[in-house]
């Protein structure tokens, strides 16, 4: 019985976790069992309100320099120069 029981609980939770999975995320598309359903959300009301002004650019900018030298190259050890004596 103890088996019967553990392997029916294991059953209903992944019937539980697959439904949660391909449920609805409570989007809008709703679909209704009873016939004809009215909407339940009216439009938008039109804005004739002009948009916010904007603020202008900044008038001094910071100009990037003419040219840019390339860093000094390093000196690279060899492999002989970590083992001392070549071996």
């Amino acid at each position: 019985m103890g088996t019967r029981l553990s392997w029916l609980t294991a059953l209903l939770a992944t019937f539980t976790l697959l439904a949660g999975a391909c449920g609805s995320d409570g989007g809008g598309d709703t679909a209704s069992s009873g016939g004809s359903a009215a909407a339940t959300t009216a439009a938008p009301a039109a804005t004739t309100a002009a948009p916010a002004a904007t603020t202008a650019a900044p008038a001094a900018t910071t100009a990037a320099p003419a040219t840019t030298a390339a860093p000094a190259q390093e000196e690279v050890a060899t492999i002989e120069d970590h083992l001392g004596d070549g071996s």
